[in-house]
């Protein structure tokens, strides 16, 4: 089994975030209108109900992708971004400063104004986002602090998107990276994972990556023995099989726990 630090050697060397958005989010995918358009909604469910409040979100992203951060990016003042890839940090920067050639994500921002009641929005739902990302940090996971040597204030919310378990194949280790996690929020903060249950594998380009296979039950289990207290469980069933045999999950998995 590979080691977390083997993993992130893997990540560096391999992972192509431009290749990730071409396989999982181009407009034609029937992955981005099943799981996609799903996860925004039940995102944006979650924290326009009012449960999570607070100035600052901190992400956590696999890949350089924008359409959660748009779901989500209402209650706070300032989000503060990261990525596993150095290349992923520049990709997230071109969207934030517009740049010509950066990733398009007006469609999902669209399906995200759609689902609210104000569709003719979204220009404006991507500009507040844009206006709110203060920092974009490159993350390594496999360190007590992710960020070091720049040491970040606890934060209101942490929102973490299949960075876990795709860094972390035993289940010991997920457990000690989740715990890292828990110590850069505040408490009565609270953390949101997007986890792919019963994945064991995705592919990104011609390189295959191995995922920890994992459930429900496990991620409840885990973020009680971090000292959180599991509030909410949405479980999205992937209904498309059109990329299967590319990313062999069973849906989506959207987690709320609060710091007690």
């Amino acid at each position: 089994m590979q080691s977390p630090a083997t993993l992130k050697k893997l990540f560096d060397n391999s992972f192509s975030p431009t290749q990730w958005i071409e396989t999982y989010y181009h407009q034609n995918c029937h992955f981005l209108d099943d799981c996609v358009k799903k996860q925004i909604e039940a995102l944006s469910d979650i924290f326009s109900s009012g449960m999570i409040k607070g100035d600052t979100l901190l992400s956590f992203t696999l890949g350089p992708t924008m359409h959660e951060l748009l779901a989500v990016c209402e209650p706070f003042k300032e989000i503060i971004m990261s990525n596993v890839t150095a290349e992923g940090v520049c990709k997230l920067k071109e969207w934030v400063e517009d740049k010509p050639g950066a990733t398009d994500w007006s469609l999902a921002a669209k399906m995200l104004c759609e689902h609210e009641g104000n569709r003719g929005k979204w220009m404006e739902k991507q500009e507040k986002l844009r206006g709110v990302i203060k920092q974009i940090l490159l993350s390594d996971l496999t360190k007590s602090n992710p960020f070091e040597p720049l040491t970040l204030p606890p934060v209101d919310c942490l929102l973490s998107v299949y960075c876990l378990e795709s860094l972390n194949l035993e289940k010991p280790s997920y457990k000690r990276a989740l715990k890292t996690m828990s110590s850069l929020v505040k408490r009565g903060g609270y953390i949101v994972l997007v986890s792919l249950p019963d994945c064991a594998y995705f592919m990104v380009g011609s390189c295959k990556f191995p995922h920890l296979r994992m459930e429900a039950e496990f991620v409840s289990e885990a973020l009680c023995e971090a000292g959180l207290v599991l509030e909410k469980q949405v479980m999205i069933p992937r209904v498309d099989q059109e990329l299967y045999e590319v990313i062999n999950c069973s849906g989506t998995l959207i987690s709320v726990a609060r710091k007690e």
